[in-house]
């Protein structure tokens, strides 16, 4: 199964992955088809759902070097679970700019992803020309 190439799609995946950050009920590995989250499932062999979580962090790191105002939104929302109000008084707007910024951010998360995913398979593509020489 391939990563989904619609950049619409993968941003809905990222917003529902990041909603089911804390959810234990939710078993789906909605980030299933990523090499990224194939090799966290490997690594310990871990639930779907953190295997979700290890990629969007590895997301979140990488949007952190780019854009720390994202990352740091994405984090208070998702990862610390704050309401929107919270968040809103912790970053000084109103809360119908950080739903804005939030989706803004969600975007920006799922750009990074893919640009991780594309790394990782650039580099198993190399290893197995390797291998085949």
């Amino acid at each position: 199964m391939s990563p989904a190439t619609d950049e619409d799609t993968l941003d809905r995946l990222v917003q529902a992955a990041c909603r089911h950050w804390h959810d234990d009920l939710h078993a789906d590995g909605l980030l299933d088809s990523f090499l990224l989250y194939q090799a966290a499932r490997q690594h310990g062999a871990v639930p779907p759902r953190q295997a979700n979580a290890a990629v969007l962090r590895q997301a979140l790191e990488w949007l952190a070097g780019q854009r720390p105002d994202d990352a740091a939104l994405l984090e208070a929302r998702y990862i610390e679970n704050r309401p929107v109000d919270k968040v809103a008084t912790q970053f000084n707007f109103a809360e119908s700019t950080i739903y804005l910024k939030q989706g803004q951010a969600v975007k920006r998360l799922a750009a990074a992803l893919a640009t991780l995913e594309a790394d990782a398979r650039r580099r198993r593509l190399l290893l197995l020309d390797e291998r085949l020489s």
